[in-house]
């Protein structure tokens, strides 16, 4: 004889009319609670929705919380506590699967699924944990899409280390114009064979990223920093608004196989430099056009910085005018400033203690 089957679409909470039951739940995000432990109550959950998670609560520490789509559960108790005895594992997530976030306290919750917009998570770092400990996205990439309109407050994103099945996460801002990040560190940092594709256009054309880090002015480090083996291409519209005369809009510091800026970038405010490559043997590739906001006149006392054995594929227009003060980039260390466009560096541009500047490779 088979097990008993109770479909449920709304929340519930465990009692001894599930003993020995298989629950199969569906309805959207609800909430399966198991409360006072009961002797011989031996349950079992399926989420039986493909697009939403349900949220387990009472059970220990050891159990995630959350019960992703097409996932099950099997629990037990011995009266005194709720255990586990079939754990659900990593999420094998589809193609396209979006994980929402909202700051705003009222919707955004980091206990969501963060599956819809219904149900955002509050933060972006939490959305990275959640696509690090919680997906296995084999062959395919876990979209963070912070919604527009909106300040994200000191909420870092820093990722380390392989997921499994794949090292690439994307970000994406979803609806229409531009989310502010405002950190007083990096608002990004990637190490340690992480990729991350800040694809800003991947949900309209019209959205945008203006990156605020680094709001304590350290110095060798950025609004986005890249280290030992970490990846990051770009493609939208970004603006950095920098922070002051140790900034960095991008801060490399160690070696990567070739990441790339698709659609360039536009500077605000003010910096030390607003693209150095400190040191690794990387290569980066921009193109668009990099320049001033309109109407700001950035400062800055250089425009790249190219050192330690790094490469820089320049084919961007790069903007002649518009900043208050800009002093002369530079290419040291055995670098090479590779500008295949020819065009001149605004503010100049010297090579030094090795460094080369080229207009081809051959």
């Amino acid at each position: 004889m088979g097990r008993h089957v109770i479909n449920s679409t709304g929340s519930i909470t465990i009692s001894t009319a599930h003993a020995g039951c298989d629950i199969y739940a569906t309805g959207g995000q609800t909430t399966i609670t198991f409360s006072s432990a009961i002797v011989d109550c031996d349950v079992r959950i399926i989420n039986g929705d493909g697009g939403n998670g349900k949220i387990l609560a009472g059970l220990s520490s050891d159990v995630n919380p959350k019960l992703y789509p097409n996932q099950a559960i099997s629990v037990n108790s011995d009266g005194s506590i709720w255990f586990a005895t079939e754990k659900p594992g990593r999420w094998r997530i589809p193609h396209g699967t979006i994980v929402f976030v909202n700051p705003n306290s009222s919707v955004g919750n980091d206990a969501n699924d963060g599956l819809t917009l219904t149900t955002p998570l509050q933060h972006i770092g939490f959305a990275g944990k959640v696509c690090l400990i919680d997906f296995d996205a084999c062959n395919v990439t876990a979209i963070i899409a912070p919604i527009t309109g909106q300040t994200y407050i000191n909420d870092e994103l820093f990722l380390n280390g392989q997921p499994t099945g794949s090292n690439l996460l994307q970000i994406s801002p979803y609806g229409g114009g531009s989310f502010t990040w405002q950190c007083d560190g990096p608002c990004i940092g990637v190490g340690d064979n992480s990729e991350l594709d800040i694809r800003i256009d991947q949900f309209g054309s019209s959205n945008g990223i203006v990156f605020a880090g680094n709001r304590l002015n350290a110095t060798l480090t950025g609004h986005i920093y890249q280290h030992n083996n970490g990846l990051i291409d770009m493609e939208g519209s970004a603006i950095f608004s920098g922070s002051g005369s140790n900034d960095c809009a991008f801060f490399f510091d160690g070696p990567c196989p070739g990441a790339s800026i698709a659609n360039g970038f536009q500077v605000e405010g003010s910096f030390d430099t607003i693209f150095r490559m400190d040191e690794g043997g990387g290569r980066y590739t921009i193109g668009g056009t990099v320049g001033p906001v309109a109407g700001t006149a950035p400062a800055a006392n250089r425009l790249f910085a190219i050192l330690g054995c790094n490469e820089l594929i320049q084919s961007a227009t790069l903007v002649n005018g518009g900043y208050s003060t800009l002093g002369p980039s530079v290419v040291g260390g055995n670098a090479l400033f590779l500008n295949v466009t020819g065009a001149a560096v605004p503010g100049g541009i010297s090579a030094t203690q090795g460094g080369r500047i080229e207009t081809t490779k051959w």
